[in-house]
């Protein structure tokens, strides 16, 4: 069978699950970013329409791991106005909903204890606002005063690293945040990205991929939502998520429009419960 995967590294990552429970291990994939299954045994075709991300990712890997182009039997695909991604991906796939989902992914990277720390701070990865021409959304950012709040409130007890990938009149900052005490704003492979998320103690996002990669890793992570698309359609309640805490506006706004002005408001008494109980657990973990 040959599945064309939707072209996200997020959507990948999303897919690990249901095709652990695939029957057949006779499984090819057209898919921009084939690290996230080399623990599978699945074949990999390379796409023939890529973003900027994707583009570089298939041209940093070898044409050898690449099988001729053909055709796919099945395209995968999500309406997230009334199911959620993983609910989409396991009709679609399996054609059943499963009660339990294995979300794992172990890259293999190792990295010394002695890396987890600088000048003797656990390392907290922050996700800054940014916006992307090549698929423009503003509604689904949180505001920024609230990753401020966190730099603010919490540089002192972390070596916080502030990590996008910007490129010029593509890629840019909504809004910069103050005080970081490390800022990486060029593109970093997967391995990389992988290497930073192991190292780090506490990861702050919002929507993206670093969701499914903070989840499959079991990162504490405090994920910030603005509106768009809402906690449940994202996390699937099925996933175990013991680290994971979720911070959302409410009421929520379920407009599914990519630059609709949503209401991002949090409470503040909210954000500041959670942030407590995640930095603390992530010091004296």
């Amino acid at each position: 069978m040959i599945i064309e995967t939707q072209s996200g590294l997020g959507d990948n990552l999303y897919l690990r699950p249901m095709l652990r429970l695939l029957p057949s291990h006779n499984l090819t994939l057209i898919t921009p970013w084939p690290q996230v299954f080399f623990d599978m045994d699945i074949k990999f075709i390379k796409p023939t329409r890529l973003m900027r991300t994707q583009f570089d990712n298939v041209n940093s890997l070898s044409e050898l791991l690449w099988q001729r182009y053909s055709e796919p039997d099945k395209k995968v695909c999500y309406d997230l106005t009334t199911k959620s991604i993983t609910e989409n991906y396991c009709e679609q796939i399996l054609g059943y909903q499963p009660n339990i989902l294995v979300n794992e992914f172990d890259p293999g990277i190792n990295v010394p204890n002695l890396f987890s720390k600088v000048n003797n701070k656990p390392i907290c990865l922050i996700k800054p606002n940014t916006l992307r021409n090549e698929w423009f959304i503003t509604s689904r950012n949180p505001k920024s005063e609230y990753l401020q709040k966190f730099v603010d409130m919490y540089r002192d007890q972390f070596y916080i690293i502030s990590l996008a990938n910007l490129s010029e009149d593509v890629e840019f900052y909504e809004k910069k945040l103050k005080g970081c005490h490390y800022y990486i704003e060029e593109a970093k492979s997967l391995d990389q990205t992988i290497h930073l998320f192991k190292l780090t103690s506490l990861i702050v996002c919002s929507v993206s991929f670093w969701v499914p990669l903070a989840l499959a890793m079991n990162k504490r992570t405090i994920c910030l939502y603005g509106g768009h698309v809402p906690p449940q359609r994202i996390v699937d309640s099925r996933i175990s998520r013991p680290n994971f805490a979720t911070l959302a506006p409410d009421p929520f706004c379920f407009c599914y429009k990519l630059k609709h002005e949503c209401n991002k408001e949090i409470s503040q008494t909210e954000i500041e419960r959670i942030f407590k109980e995640q930095t603390h657990a992530a010091i004296h973990s």
